[in-house]
C-alpha cells in the first residue's frame, strides 16, 4: 500500500510504533555515515548570491515557492543557506524526504521553482551554533507530519522546533490535502497513484463535513 494511504488509517498505536522504528532508522544511519559537517567544502564566501542584488548570509533560512492556483495551494520548501565555495557552488543545507539533511547547489534546492525568499538570522547568533544545531538534527528522518523541512530551518538557525505545516496537518482533513498535493507533484515518477485522487477527493468533503458537524456540537 502507498505509505502516505498507510498514514491515513493508522491508529495512535501504529503511529507510536512507526515513529519508534524512524527513531531507530536514523540510529543505525548515524552509526555508518559519517557526519556531512565533518567534510564541508572550504568557503570563499560566507553566503550566496542570489542576484546581483539579493545577497543571503550563511546561517539564513532560504525558502522556495510555488503557487499552484488549481489545487488551491502555496508550496514552500526550507533550506539553511552554506555559502560560496572556492569553485563558485552556492550551497544550502536541504532536508527532504529523499535525503534526511545534505548539502546541495541553490540550482538543485530550487528543483524548477522559481520564487525565493531570505529570513535572515538572528543577531545574536552565530553560524557556528547554527552548524551545530544542524549536527543535532542531521540523521533525523523526515516526517511530512513529525519533521519536516520547516521545522528544521526553523530550530537549527532560530532555535524553535515549530513549523505551522505541522501543526495544520494535525487538523482532521490536511493530511490528506498534503497526500493529494505530493500525489500530484510526483504523477510523473509515480502514475500509477494518481488513481487515489477521486478517493482521496471524496473522502476529504467527508472529513470537511463531519469537521464542521464537529465544530457545531
Amino acid at each position: 500500500m502507498n505509505p502516505f494511504l498507510e498514514f491515513l488509517i493508522c491508529d495512535d498505536a501504529q503511529l507510536y510504533s512507526y515513529k519508534a522504528m524512524q527513531k531507530q532508522f536514523s540510529n543505525i544511519i548515524k552509526s555508518i555515515k559519517p557526519s556531512i559537517l565533518k567534510s564541508l567544502p572550504q568557503l570563499q564566501l560566507n553566503g550566496i548570491y542570489i542576484s546581483d542584488s539579493v545577497f543571503a548570509n550563511s546561517g539564513d533560512v532560504i525558502i522556495r515557492s510555488m503557487d499552484l492556483s488549481s489545487l488551491d495551494k502555496r508550496i514552500e520548501h526550507y533550506g539553511i543557506v552554506y555559502g560560496t565555495t572556492t569553485v563558485g557552488e552556492k550551497l544550502i543545507f536541504d532536508m527532504s524526504p529523499q535525503t534526511n539533511v545534505i548539502y546541495k547547489t541553490l540550482d538543485d534546492f530550487m528543483d524548477g521553482f522559481f520564487e525565493i525568499t531570505i529570513k535572515s538570522k538572528p543577531s545574536g547568533t552565530s553560524f557556528e551554533e547554527i552548524l551545530k544545531r544542524i549536527e543535532e538534527w542531521e540523521y533525523e528522518s523526515y516526517c511530512f507530519y513529525d519533521k519536516n523541512c520547516q521545522q528544521f530551518a526553523n530550530y537549527c538557525v532560530f532555535g524553535e522546533k515549530f513549523s505551522p505545516g505541522i501543526e495544520f496537518v494535525k487538523e482532521l482533513s490536511l493530511p490528506l490535502v498534503d497526500l493529494r498535493l505530493s500525489i500530484w507533484l510526483n504523477r510523473k515518477n509515480n502514475p500509477e497513484n494518481s488513481k487515489y485522487l477521486d478517493l482521496i477527493n471524496n473522502r476529504i468533503k467527508c472529513l470537511s463535513k463531519l469537521k464542521s458537524e464537529l465544530i457545531k456540537k
